[in-house]
């Protein structure tokens, strides 16, 4: 009977002490069911907030790839806000509410002015939308302009100016975006750095892009600043790297090093390495101002098509990340930039600085958990012979650039030359989740090819085509939609909403006049196993 006794005093302690745990296990199991599940099938769905089918579809024979149509060009949230062209770099974080049923999503706009309408910063052209998109249904259920402020920086006097005292700021052609970890603009342990979200994107403006960072929560939200130390190009995209607390280095997470990609054209990748702080504004904080720029350069390759074109994938060239120094005066924009051997338009770039020509940078992402790789596409052209799309692979010895400037490059994936379109063709925009798993978007711009959407394998290197835009739209040669279509802005979800899931938006480059600018769609895709329902 003693024995029986204690036993069950055993069982009532343990039973104490796992109900919080079955709670949590219930509310996980709860919170699952939530979250909105595709078919098993390869297939598409209209979610109840779009009036249009998706703008992709799996690729026929796939069995990998769910689209959803969230929002199109012309629809509102059910606040009233409506959706305008023209979609493009995403990010995502989750709603800070109890029950955590909800998420937002951040949307670059690539418009020009003066297309479009007057927006909260006081100005057409450029800007960023926030949504917040129920978890159960991918209802859409708010949307707003981020963009309340925004501090351009005055390279004379090397000062912000004061919104409050200044015209508002108009500007141009927001691509791809990075809305980073944590991780990659605060040091934990030293307590360096932003807790704030931040998100990242540039303009794609020709040679006198600037690089901007958009601050999402903290005190300071919904205040832009202008980035002054990335100098000026055609910034396709702005991408920090979240892993530096990985090194060896004890104080490595507080240097802040992003990656900086030029797609004016046939042009740079830049490495900008900065120091996160203590005190300031979110920005200074986070290390993004006060920094120094430095360009790559492939050894014995000054121009990508020129000393290139034979590359094959596999291939590996030696780099140096050359130093530009402080850009954020007057030699950081125009004819002074322009002197520097820097501009688009100079066939032969001087030996100082030494730097490559790509052709056409465009979207990059870091490794998942290496902090010291990195990649990024090329786009090329459609059929020119000796061009290829590529998937570049940048690994540094030190990320920081304090122990050496060096690495070693790699042609991981390398494009068929030509109309061949039985591989990749222009590669634009990419995404990688916590897998190792990568999306990569085609836009081929105004041909009869459907572009398409890939899946690759970091790890194994497998490449597969996983879906299209919908013939339904944009079938030549008298399409609904247009012949110019592109995928873009790709992001993992899976800290959202579970394994496998991804957003991303499609640019219709139909015009549609007034406030609505172009058509587009904003997209979830689901590439992930079956969850048992049909």
């Amino acid at each position: 009977m003693a024995t029986v006794g204690r036993t069950l005093i055993i069982l009532s302690i343990l039973a104490v002490l796992l109900a919080p745990n079955v709670d949590a296990l219930r509310r996980l199991r709860d919170h699952d069911r939530d979250v909105f599940r595709p078919p098993c099938k390869a297939g598409i769905v209209r979610g109840p907030s779009s009036s249009q089918d998706a703008y992709l579809v799996p690729y026929p024979n796939t069995t990998e790839a769910k689209f959803v149509a969230v929002l199109s060009v012309g629809d509102s949230a059910a606040n009233g806000y409506k959706l305008i062209g023209i979609p493009d770099g995403l990010g995502a974080y989750n709603d800070d509410d109890e029950d955590g049923s909800t998420f937002f999503v951040l949307m670059n706009h690539e418009d020009t002015p003066p297309e479009g309408k007057v927006h909260a910063h006081g100005a057409k052209g450029a800007f960023v939308s926030k949504w917040a998109i129920k978890k159960s249904s991918l209802e859409v259920v708010h949307g707003e302009d981020l963009i309340q402020h925004v501090w351009a920086w005055d390279r004379s006097t090397k000062q912000y100016l004061d919104p409050a005292s200044h015209p508002p700021v108009v500007m141009q052609r927001f691509c791809s975006a990075t809305l980073p970890a944590q991780s990659a603009l605060f040091n934990r342990e030293s307590g360096k750095g932003t807790r704030d979200l931040v998100f990242l994107n540039g303009e794609e403006n020709g040679n006198v892009g600037r690089a901007y960072a958009h601050v999402v929560t903290g005190p300071m939200k919904g205040h832009t600043f202008e980035l002054p130390h990335f100098a000026q190009a055609g910034f396709e995209n702005l991408i920090p790297n979240p892993n530096l607390h990985k090194l060896d280095e004890d104080d490595a997470a507080d240097k802040t090093v992003v990656m900086a990609t030029d797609d004016n054209g046939h042009n740079r990748v830049f490495v900008y390495v900065g120091d996160k702080k203590r005190s300031g504004t979110p920005v200074e904080k986070a290390g993004l101002v006060g920094g120094k720029l430095y360009v790559i350069y492939l050894e014995n390759i000054g121009d990508e098509i020129r000393d290139g074109g034979n590359l094959v994938a596999g291939d590996k060239i030696a780099f140096t990340a050359t130093l530009l120094g402080d850009r954020s005066g007057p030699d950081g924009a125009g004819p002074a930039l322009a002197a520097s051997s820097l501009p688009v338009v100079n066939p032969n770039p001087s030996a100082d600085p030494k730097n490559t020509k790509f052709d056409r940078p465009e979207d990059g992402n870091w490794h998942p958990e290496d902090p010291n790789v990195f990649y990024f596409h090329c786009t090329a052209t459609f059929n020119a012979v000796g061009r290829h799309t590529r998937l570049w692979q940048l690994k540094f010895e030190d990320p920081t650039l304090r122990t050496s400037v060096k690495g070693v490059a790699t042609v991981l994936i390398n494009g068929p030359a030509g109309a061949d379109v039985t591989g990749p063709k222009m590669l634009d925009n990419m995404g990688i989740n916590q897998k190792g798993e990568a999306i990569l978007q085609e836009d081929v711009g105004k041909q009869e090819h459907l572009s398409r959407v890939w899946k690759y394998n970091l790890k194994s290197q497998e490449l597969k085509v996983i879906g299209q835009h919908n013939p339904a739209f944009f079938s030549p040669p008298t399409p609904v939609k247009t012949i110019d279509e592109e995928s873009s802005g790709v992001i993992p979800m899976d800290d959202i909403m579970g394994k496998g899931w991804w957003m991303l938006d499609v640019q219709a480059h139909k015009p549609l006049g007034d406030d609505l600018v172009e058509d587009g769609q904003l997209l979830a895709l689901y590439t992930g196993k079956c969850k048992g329902r049909d």
